[in-house]
């Protein structure tokens, strides 16, 4: 994944985080416009980011590597620490599907940085 790509990542998701907060028919439509610029891909991404800047926690749990390294590479840009976990901590948002928790799976717990919200 490129700058670029996670750039529109973090817009998008500021921009969602924006339009809840002030429920402008303009912020909204920024938000439409950046969703349409975002791969279907990069939409969980996307969703992932909206609760780091709520100031939530974030956990992943996946068998798929290159999500795992795409989620940590989001999060870093935004400065959140990323932490691999050999369990899967508490609620467990699974991208790319529900699957059951296997030998292969990999779980990350995301942290919000300290005192950054949009």
């Amino acid at each position: 994944m490129n700058n670029n790509t996670t750039d529109k990542i973090i817009e998008a998701a500021a921009l969602m985080y924006k339009a809840e907060q002030t429920d402008s028919r303009k912020d909204l439509r920024l938000f439409s416009q950046a969703m349409k610029r975002l791969k279907p891909d990069d939409r969980p991404l996307m969703m992932m980011m909206c609760k780091l800047m709520e100031g939530k926690r974030f956990s992943i749990a996946s068998d798929d590597p290159e999500m795992i390294r795409r989620s940590t590479e989001v999060a870093k840009a935004y400065g959140a620490t990323v932490i691999e976990t050999s369990e899967p901590v508490g609620l467990i948002s699974i991208l790319n599907g529900i699957r059951p928790v296997t030998d292969d799976t990999i779980s990350i717990l995301i942290e919000p940085p300290h005192g950054r919200t949009q």
